[in-house]
């Protein structure tokens, strides 16, 4: 049985295990069948577009060193980070000034950051700071954005699978897309 507790193995722990992973599977089944972006995707909403994984669209993604179309950046199941979780992301704003220029918000800091959160995760990033700004900035110019919503991330590659990634390939993307005022705009207006 599933949940079956044997006191002489000293499995109480595997029990208390099996049970919060049965009951991290029923929330996470629960959250995903009541997800109202998901329901309305499957109903055919138009303003889902045909796929709710493509709900924000843009034209292209600077992915690995190229430019590619919005719809064909695409990774392998297998990729190391969709099992294990090991990637680091920033999420950077822009906005479009009175005077009809762009600013990108503590571009510089965020990619600092990116990158001292992959050092910390043992992922070394192929590219230079320098390459991942000019490709963030680009990604704004080459999807028409005078403001949006900007997320540069690395990630693990496919590969063997297993804990250890060994020799797959960290991957690396700039995608900016249009977002809406995070906080509505009485919080740009009022404040938060």
């Amino acid at each position: 049985p599933p949940l079956a507790l044997d006191l002489r193995r000293g499995s109480v722990l595997r029990f208390v295990f099996r049970a919060w992973t049965v009951w991290v599977a029923t929330r996470i089944l629960r959250d995903v069948t009541a997800n109202p972006v998901r329901a309305k995707a499957e109903r055919g909403d138009p303003a889902m577009g045909k796929n709710a994984a493509k709900g924000v669209t843009g034209e292209e993604i600077w992915l690995d060193g190229e430019w590619v179309k919005w719809e064909d950046a695409n990774i392998h199941v297998l990729t190391h980070t969709l099992h294990y979780g090991l990637g680091v992301f920033e999420g950077i704003r822009c906005y479009a000034g009175s005077d009809g220029r762009s600013a990108v918000f503590r571009l510089e800091e965020h990619i600092k950051r990116l990158f001292d959160s992959a050092k910390i995760n043992l992922m070394e990033i192929p590219y230079s700071a320098a390459e991942l700004e000019e490709a963030t900035l680009e990604s704004l110019r080459r999807n028409h954005l005078a403001e949006g919503y900007i997320r540069p991330l690395a990630f693990i590659g496919d590969g063997p699978p297993g804990l250890h990634p060994r020799d797959n390939a960290v991957r690396v993307a700039a995608i900016a897309s249009e977002w809406g005022r995070y906080l509505g705009d009485q919080g740009i207006a009022k404040g938060i």
